[in-house]
């Protein structure tokens, strides 16, 4: 892509990719925002790149990471100016600790996968509180 034109740069498309390929690149939508692409790399103390330094990087780093900020997220619900059992019901949600039908299979519980209130999908989560036509109309 060419700053500032938001289209792909057919000339370089040209000497990497065959006919086919470029075609399946030209499908990929382009980003509107006009800002230069930049190269990342997780190197190591004396500035080498490796295969083992991104998975040091993918394992620990982000791990840490990851993990502060569900300690933060975790915090900031706790000090929540609402009802003691909505909070345990949203971290239940959020642990994958609801009795849902996805999370009773996983345990080996023996129950029909489908959603009890439209039948259309299975019952998990994100189909129960955000996709189901019920939720929807509440």
């Amino acid at each position: 892509m060419t700053l500032g034109i938001f289209s792909w740069d057919d000339d370089i498309l040209q000497d990497i990719f065959n006919a086919r390929d470029r075609g399946l690149v030209h499908q990929i939508p382009l980003s509107r925002r006009n800002i230069e692409d930049k190269l990342f790399s997780h190197h190591d103390s004396n500035g080498v790149y490796s295969v083992k330094s991104a998975y040091r990087y993918l394992t620990t780093d982000l791990a840490y990471l990851n993990h502060f900020n569900s300690i933060s997220l975790w915090k900031q619900l706790w000090a929540l100016k609402i009802p003691p059992k909505v909070k345990n019901f949203v971290w239940r949600l959020c642990n994958n600790c609801l009795p849902i039908k996805d999370v009773l299979i996983q345990m080996h519980v023996d129950v029909d996968t489908m959603c009890p209130v439209c039948s259309s999908e299975p019952e998990s989560a994100l189909h129960t509180f955000t996709q189901c036509q019920f939720a929807q109309d509440c």
